[in-house]
């Protein structure tokens, strides 16, 4: 957990270093129902349904955190073009897998933890292009990741999906987004089969020390030999059943691959055996008749 939020802080502490001089002077208006202090704007747990009137367009930091929004409001939240930081955990968030998240172009850090999310794609996070930090925890009804969803996030470094529903994780999704090195994933229900294998592998690599925080306390789920076995000391056990033994399903697949290359072969074998028979037949046939012929 240190690491995770020192990191944090010196990322925004760096943003922060990089605000015009002119900007920090500017006085701001600020909602009647929030607080506002240095370009920041509070409004954590003011049973607010929707984004309040009056936001000042040059805050950077804004807290919408404990209240009662169920869906981003795209008109209001794009004027905010200068936000770095926004929090808007636990409320009641949706997404569908059509859902694009408003274009804020600066916006590095972004909290969307204790909602209802239940699809990220491709769309989700397209227009976030400078995101550093993406908080998805406590989502239950996320259950699965597009393996392209953080395709233009190649900023991206910190991703936090702990607690939510998912099973599996495509390798690929890191492969296309390398800039990832920490990552928090516990509380999952992970099927811990071969598809874990290559990102357990993945994670092991040292080239760029990555990071899983609370590695101890994110366990397989499934299958039943593994389930409460830490991932990260599965994949003794995986190497075994994965490379040694293949599953009944690839086994299956190659007999059935077998069976078909050999009926293949017996047809074709009874197609040529026709072929030669009928041809053997005409050219004997057209033998004889032409040795008729000469005798008469």
């Amino acid at each position: 957990m240190g690491s995770f939020f020192l990191f944090s802080v010196c990322c925004f502490a760096a943003l922060w270093a990089n605000v015009p001089i002119q900007t920090q002077h500017t006085a701001l208006t600020c909602p009647a129902l929030c607080t506002c202090a240095n370009w920041s704007v509070n409004c954590r747990r003011r049973n607010l349904y929707e984004i309040p009137p009056h936001v000042p367009p040059t805050a950077r930091h804004m807290i919408l955190a404990e209240n009662h929004f169920t869906n981003i409001q795209p008109l209001e939240i794009t004027f905010l073009n200068e936000l770095v930081y926004l929090d808007w955990s636990d409320n009641e968030l949706e997404m569908d897998y059509e859902f694009i998240f408003p274009g804020i172009s600066k916006l590095a850090y972004l909290d969307l933890s204790g909602n209802k999310l239940n699809a990220i794609s491709p769309h989700t996070f397209s227009e976030l292009t400078h995101l550093v930090f993406l908080n998805l925890s406590r989502n239950p009804t996320i259950k699965q990741i597009d393996e392209n969803s953080f395709i233009n996030n190649q900023l991206l470094t910190i991703l936090d999906i702990s607690t939510c529903g998912l099973e599996i994780l495509s390798i690929s999704m890191f492969q296309k987004v390398p800039t990832v090195l920490t990552l928090r994933m516990m509380d999952n229900p992970w099927f811990c089969d071969c598809g874990l294998l290559d990102f357990i592998e993945w994670l092991k690599t040292p080239l760029l020390s990555r990071q899983l925080l609370d590695p101890n306390d994110t366990f397989c789920h499934m299958p039943k030999n593994l389930t409460d076995k830490p991932i990260l000391q599965a994949e003794e056990l995986l190497d075994r059943v994965c490379i040694l033994h293949p599953s009944i399903r690839v086994l299956i697949f190659a007999g059935l691959m077998a069976c078909a290359v050999f009926m293949a072969g017996i047809v074709a074998a009874w197609l040529l055996g026709v072929v030669s028979v009928l041809y053997n037949r005409t050219v004997f046939r057209s033998e004889d008749v032409g040795e008729y012929r000469r005798i008469k």
